[in-house]
């Protein structure tokens, strides 16, 4: 049986941003609205990664995403480090 995990309730606000983000040209936002979606309408993680054909730990990480991140977490954060070490040091 498949993972009881879901996200949690959402608003009708949300509910209606998250549905509007389903015409987004990026294919990260789309697939993360309809998980979110998925989940809001009462399926489990195992149903919604059959139906959309993804990983489990991607559902589980669009619900952990949100949970820290709200309604910004449905756009894609730039993968560059916060910081930069150099790799040579001032002796060099």
């Amino acid at each position: 049986m498949g993972s009881k995990v879901k996200v949690r309730p959402l608003s009708e606000t949300e509910v209606q941003h998250i549905q509007d983000q389903l015409k987004s040209k990026d294919a990260f936002t789309v697939r993360r609205s309809q998980i979110l979606l998925a989940s809001h309408e009462g399926q489990v993680v195992s149903q919604i990664a059959r139906s959309l054909r993804i990983a489990t730990q991607t559902v589980r990480n669009t619900f952990r995403a949100f949970e820290a991140d709200g309604l910004a977490s449905l756009h894609e954060q730039s993968h560059r480090p916060h910081t930069i070490v150099p790799r040579i040091d001032e002796a060099a």
